[in-house]
C-alpha cells in the first residue's frame, strides 16, 4: 500500500471510530445513490418503474449485507463491538444489583485465592534435582533407553527405567531444608 492510501485508510478509520453515525449515514446515502443510478439506467432501457427497481435491487444484492461488508472493510469494528459489549455488560449489571454484587464478590475471592496460593507456592523451597545436574537428566534417560532397547526391547525399558529412577530418587541425598 502506498503512503497516500495508508493515510486515507487511517483517516477513514479514525472518522469511523469517533463519528460512527455520520460515517454510516454517508455510506447509506452513497448506497442509495448507487441504487437510484441503477434504477435510472434500467428505466432508460425501457423497464417499468417497479421492474427497474426490482432489477436494481437484485443487481446490487442485499443492502444490509453490503453495509456490513463496508463496515468490516472500513475497520474499527472490533473496537466498536468491544465498546458495545461493555455497554451491554454494564447495563445488565445495573439492572441486577444483587447479582452484580455476587459476581464482584466471587471475582474478588477468586483473584485473592490465586494470589495467595501462588505466593505460598513460591515461598516453599524446592529441593534440587537428585542428578548431578538437572539439565543432564534427559541425555541420561536417552542413553539408558538406547542401552536397554538394544538388550531387552522397548517394554522392558519402560518398566526397568521407572524402577531405576525410583531407586535413584529414594537413595539420593537431598540437602537439608533451610
Amino acid at each position: 500500500m502506498n503512503i497516500e492510501g495508508w493515510f486515507y485508510s487511517l483517516t477513514t478509520r479514525l472518522r469511523s471510530l469517533f463519528h460512527p453515525n455520520r460515517v454510516d449515514q454517508e455510506m447509506k446515502e452513497e448506497l442509495r445513490e448507487h441504487l437510484e443510478q441503477q434504477i435510472e439506467e434500467n428505466l432508460a432501457r425501457g423497464m417499468s418503474p417497479e421492474e427497474a427497481r426490482y432489477s436494481a435491487m437484485r443487481a446490487l444484492g442485499g443492502i444490509a449485507q453490503i453495509e456490513q461488508q463496508c463496515r468490516d472493510a472500513r475497520g474499527g469494528s472490533a473496537l466498536e463491538d468491544f465498546v458495545q459489549d461493555l455497554r451491554y455488560g454494564f447495563r445488565q449489571l445495573r439492572r441486577n444489583p444483587g447479582f452484580s454484587a455476587l459476581i464482584i464478590l466471587c471475582l474478588t475471592l477468586g483473584i485473592g485465592a490465586n494470589s495467595a496460593g501462588s505466593k505460598g507456592f513460591y515461598s516453599v523451597p524446592i529441593p534440587p534435582s537428585p542428578t548431578r545436574s538437572g539439565c543432564l537428566l534427559l541425555p541420561e534417560l536417552r542413553a539408558a533407553k538406547a542401552e536397554q532397547e538394544a538388550s531387552h526391547g522397548r517394554t522392558s525399558w519402560i518398566c526397568g527405567e521407572a524402577a531405576r529412577y525410583a531407586r535413584n530418587i529414594s537413595s539420593a541425598r537431598l540437602p537439608a531444608a533451610r
